[in-house]
């Protein structure tokens, strides 16, 4: 296990995040997590903790519950997120390895999502690859 950051969801966005109010998580260096979105329903689903890959992407696919869900992105010891437009446009990003943060990933996940709508965009969950941090914003 390796150190990783952990910064509180009140300073994701933030003009000037300061890493001395981060906290520390140890985040098991072998573990998955994934993120499947369907664009019909807007459902997301995600896994964590995953020993493979493949075990966190088919697990992500199952608890979206959609047809037409597809694995927009996995991580594998760090950080992955999606956020999601008014209009279903959506984008999604990870942070991996030493110094990675939740921060990073979920802005990322909004600028990518930005890019591609001129409607609201809202992050809908960030988590660690081992789930020690699952955030779903309200």
């Amino acid at each position: 296990m390796k150190v990783m950051t952990l910064l509180s969801a009140a300073m994701m966005l933030s003009a000037a995040v300061s890493v001395s109010n981060a906290e520390e998580i140890l985040i098991d260096e072998q573990s998955y997590a994934a993120i499947a979105y369907s664009p019909s329903t807007q459902n997301v689903g995600y896994a964590y903790n995953g020993r493979t890959r493949q075990e966190a992407e088919q697990a992500a696919l199952r608890f979206c519950k959609a047809d037409d869900a597809k694995v927009v992105t996995w991580v594998n010891f760090g950080f992955c997120a999606i956020a999601i437009g008014d209009d279903g446009a959506w984008g999604a990003a990870a942070s991996y390895g030493v110094g990675s943060t939740n921060v990073d990933a979920a802005n990322a996940a909004i600028k990518e999502c930005q890019k591609h709508t001129s409607t609201s965009v809202r992050l809908r969950i960030v988590m660690s690859s081992d789930g020690q941090h699952v955030h779903i914003p309200q």
